[in-house]
């Protein structure tokens, strides 16, 4: 990002993730994390698979890769792997996740 270090107080990231090469996310969430000042927040807000297995079926035939690996799942992994510290998850209906971290 074309932006200094420890810029920014919060990022916010809405259902943006799942459209980066899976190669790229890494260095996304680690972007975030280098333009954060320390103490800074981190929203990400991503689809989660639906709980109903045929709905869930069908989202994934819809999304594609979009929703495998589960974008929790995944997030889970990436957001501490960039240096952040995770303070709280949830969903939010129906379809989405949150992730909410500290620099």
């Amino acid at each position: 990002m074309p932006f200094p270090d420890a810029r920014f107080d919060v990022v916010v990231s809405c259902l943006a993730v799942h459209h980066l090469p899976a190669a790229a996310r890494g260095t996304a969430l680690r972007e975030m994390f280098r333009v954060l000042r320390p103490g800074g927040r981190l929203l990400i807000v991503e689809l989660r698979p639906p709980a109903n297995r045929l709905a869930a079926r069908l989202a994934g035939v819809v999304a594609g890769h979009a929703l495998r690996p589960s974008m929790p799942d995944l997030l889970a992994e990436l957001v501490p792997a960039a240096g952040f510290r995770v303070e709280g998850t949830g969903e939010l209906r129906p379809l989405l996740h949150y992730i909410l971290a500290v620099r």
